[in-house]
């Protein structure tokens, strides 16, 4: 940590306060692709905390049996083509790039280990240029494709300290000692620091109820305020509301309670 420096949050609250758009038409619009376990409980998470927090237009591409069993009164789910081996067809999948062209950003979550799944959506996620946020439940997708999908500037993924250790074995990335979960906030810190300098994604560690993120030359080592898949939805609102704002300074506003 010899040269990162914690970021001044000072003002930050009263900076994004005049960000956040007041209209829904102004307040932009989200994807999140999810439900290959075919259970809505992630999906759902997601887009009501989306919807709370103030995102103008949320939808969620699930298989096609998900949308029919549940109904909501928000018709938000949008039924997508799944094969007999229950992977993205090439119909669900141009559904799929037809729905993330018209919003603003995606959120893959919940996407199983198909393997025809997990190739169409390292396409669309390594090409996206439109930010793209992946939760913990996508680590088959990192995996399978680490070099893709971290070296897209606009791919955030938000981790476990268990899949942390799965993406540092698959990166290659040497740390000179093992990352066990005995080790303390500050490796954490150079941990993260180290991946980040090698890969164009950010990535943020959730941790024994802990936020750890590293940019440049700033850290952030906060108390998760709420819930993961809420910080995870706030994340990519501030995405789309101010995208060129330095990235640990959005990371710290999704975290403040609204």
């Amino acid at each position: 940590m010899a040269d990162l420096e914690p970021l001044q949050t000072e003002n930050l609250s009263e900076k994004f306060s005049w960000e956040k758009p007041e209209r829904k038409d102004q307040a932009g619009s989200l994807v999140i692709f999810g439900g290959s376990s075919f259970k809505l409980k992630e999906v759902d998470s997601l887009f009501k905390a989306a919807k709370k927090y103030g995102v103008g237009v949320v939808s969620a591409l699930v298989p096609e049996s998900l949308a029919k069993v549940f109904k909501r009164d928000d018709p938000y789910l949008v039924p997508i083509a799944l094969d007999s081996y229950f992977g993205l067809t090439d119909s669900g999948f141009k559904t799929m790039q037809e729905e993330s062209l018209l919003a603003d950003c995606l959120i893959l979550a919940d996407i199983g280990n198909n393997s025809s799944t997990i190739l169409k959506l390292a396409r669309l996620a390594s090409s996206s240029l439109k930010p793209v946020v992946l939760t913990d439940s996508t680590l088959s997708l990192i995996l399978s494709h680490p070099n893709e999908i971290l070296q897209n500037k606009l791919a955030v993924l938000v981790i476990s300290f268990q899949n942390l250790q799965k993406l540092i074995k698959a990166s290659n990335i040497e740390l000179g000692e093992a990352l066990t979960s005995q080790v303390g906030i500050n490796k954490k810190i150079d941990t993260i620091s180290k991946l980040s300098s090698s890969v164009q994604a950010k990535v943020v560690l959730i941790d024994e109820g802990r936020i750890i993120s590293v940019d440049q030359d700033y850290y952030i080592n906060l108390e998760l305020e709420s819930s993961t898949l809420e910080l995870t939805a706030h994340l990519a609102a501030w995405d789309i509301w101010s995208p060129t704002t330095p990235f640990l300074e959005r990371l710290f506003i999704s975290n403040q309670k609204s």
